[in-house]
C-alpha cells in the first residue's frame, strides 16, 4: 500500500476553483489549498504566494499566521514553507486504522513512552497517528502532521523508513544527526549509507543521544499486510527508564510484526 502526498500545482487549482461547489467554510478551504501549494513549490514570499492563489495579500496573510500558529507553516528570511504535510490515506482500510491505534496505545501503556505512526510521503516521513502513556508528565512535542524529511536528520524513524520504505536509496547527501546529547553534528555519505545499512540488518533501531527537546526515539517498520509505515517510541530522558531499551524495543517489534502478518520480528 502506498501513501502518496497530494501535490497541488497553480494550474490544477485554478481548475479546480473553477468548477467545484462552494466551499461551507471558505476560510478553512483557502487554509488547506495554502498549505498544499507551500508543500508543491516550497518556500514562498508573500508576494509570490499572492501571485500564485490569487488571494489578497492581506487575507493571505492572515492565513499564514493562524497556520503558523498552529506550527503548519514556519516563517524564514521573508519566506514561508510547508512545516507540515497532507496526506489522504485513500483506499486504506478502517480496520487497518483501528488496529495501528490499539497497537499505539498497547506500546504507550507498556513503555510509558510516546507511541507514534508515520507513513511515507515524496518529501518524507509524516506523523499521522501518536498516542500518550497514561499519566504522562512530560509530552513529546512532535504532533500529527509532523514531517521528517528523506533527507535531514538521521534518527530512529528516517533510518528505518529509508532502510524498508523510500523506493530510491541513491541520495545519501545532506544528513546530519546528534553526536552528543543536543549537538548536532555533520554526517558524511558514507556515514549515512552504513547507519542505514545497519537498520535493514537489525529490523530497527534506537537513537543514543538525546535531540535538543531531550527526546530519543526507537523505531521498526511495517512492510507487510495492509499498510506500510514506521512505529516508533518517543521518550525524554529518565534515570527510571535506563537499561530498558530491550524490553521496550521488544514491545514495538511485536506490535509491528501484529501489523505486519508477513514479517517476523527477529531476536534482539
Amino acid at each position: 500500500m502506498r501513501y502518496d502526498i497530494a501535490y497541488l500545482e497553480l494550474i490544477s487549482l485554478m481548475k479546480r476553483s473553477a468548477t467545484r461547489r462552494p466551499s461551507p467554510a471558505p476560510a478553512l478551504t483557502r487554509g488547506i489549498e495554502l498549505l498544499r501549494l507551500l508543500g508543491a513549490a516550497g518556500p514562498l514570499t508573500l508576494d509570490e504566494a499572492a501571485k500564485r492563489t490569487g488571494v489578497p495579500k492581506a487575507s493571505l496573510l492572515r492565513l499564514l499566521k493562524t497556520l503558523e500558529a498552529e506550527h503548519l507553516v514556519a516563517r524564514r528570511d521573508g519566506t514561508y514553507a510547508a512545516a507540515a504535510t497532507l496526506v489522504p490515506l485513500r483506499g486504506v482500510a478502517p480496520r487497518f486504522e483501528e488496529r495501528v491505534e490499539d497497537a499505539l496505545a498497547e506500546i504507550a501503556s507498556t513503555t510509558g513512552l510516546t507511541a507514534e505512526w508515520y507513513v511515507p510521503s515524496k518529501p518524507g516521513l509524516v506523523l499521522v497517528k501518536r498516542a500518550e502513556p497514561p499519566r504522562a508528565e512530560v509530552r513529546v512535542q512532535a504532533s500529527v502532521g509532523f514531517l521528517r524529511a528523506w533527507d535531514g536528520e538521521l534518527e530512529a524513524v528516517a533510518a528505518v523508513g529509508l532502510a524498508f520504505l523510500k523506493d530510491d536509496k541513491t541520495a545519501f547527501g545532506g544528513h546530519w544527526t546528534y553526536v552528543r546529547d543536543g549537538v548536532r553534528g555533520t554526517l558524511s555519505p558514507a556515514g549515512a549509507k552504513k547507519h542505514i545499512a545497519r537498520a535493514r540488518r537489525d529490523g530497527y533501531v534506537i537513537d543514543i543521544v538525546l535531540n535538543p527537546n531531550g527526546v530519543r526515539r526507537m523505531a521498526c517498520p511495517v512492510t507487510g499486510g495492509e499498510g506500510r509505515g514506521v512505529i516508533a517510541a518517543a521518550g525524554h530522558f529518565a534515570p527510571s527508564k535506563k537499561g530498558h531499551e530491550e524490553a521496550d524495543i521488544r514491545v514495538l517489534l511485536e506490535q509491528a510484526g501484529g501489523l505486519s502478518p508477513s514479517k517476523e520480528s527477529g531476536d534482539i
